[in-house]
């Protein structure tokens, strides 16, 4: 069973010791200290969190002030992790493509190649997630919703 807390909080950890991240983003969680564990990989999860915080932090580049928000909650039979930023956005005509391999709405450099939303979906999807997506000029929320009791096949 593992505690998607517990794992969020590790990754926080790395960012705010990560020296191009700690002194240029402020970073906030608001963790529910009553979230249900969940059935799971520790690894799927530890980099499927990652890779939604780098896009995160990666979206306020050229942000005076960068700010980040990690959130988690219980909802009606679901577990739901959010992770906000105060970038530029992902336009509306962008955004039904970010999942795909190779698409980088950022400028593609040898640390992003477009494949960190694509690994998401690819270790998350046998664990029943959900994604939401709300952006604006002002920034982008996404949210994974997961089972409470997420099963999966061989695990």
């Amino acid at each position: 069973m593992l505690d998607l807390n517990e794992i969020l909080r590790s990754e926080l950890a790395f960012l705010r010791n990560d020296l191009n991240i700690k002194h240029g983003v402020e970073i906030q969680a608001t963790l529910d200290p009553a979230l249900p564990m969940i059935k799971g990989l520790y690894s799927d999860f530890s980099q499927a969190l990652r890779n939604v915080l780098l896009n995160a932090v990666e979206a306020t580049l050229g942000q005076k002030d960068r700010h980040l928000e990690a959130l988690t909650c219980r909802n009606r039979g679901w577990v739901e992790i959010c992770i906000s930023d105060n970038g530029q956005g992902i336009p509306a005509e962008v955004r039904p493509h970010i999942f795909e391999p190779f698409f980088s709405h950022g400028k593609q450099t040898q640390d992003n190649v477009g494949l960190g939303l694509h690994a998401v979906r690819q270790l998350l999807n046998s664990y029943g997630a959900h994604y939401q997506i709300d952006s604006s000029s002002q920034g982008t929320e996404f949210s994974i919703r997961l089972p409470r009791e997420a099963e999966t096949e061989g695990v």
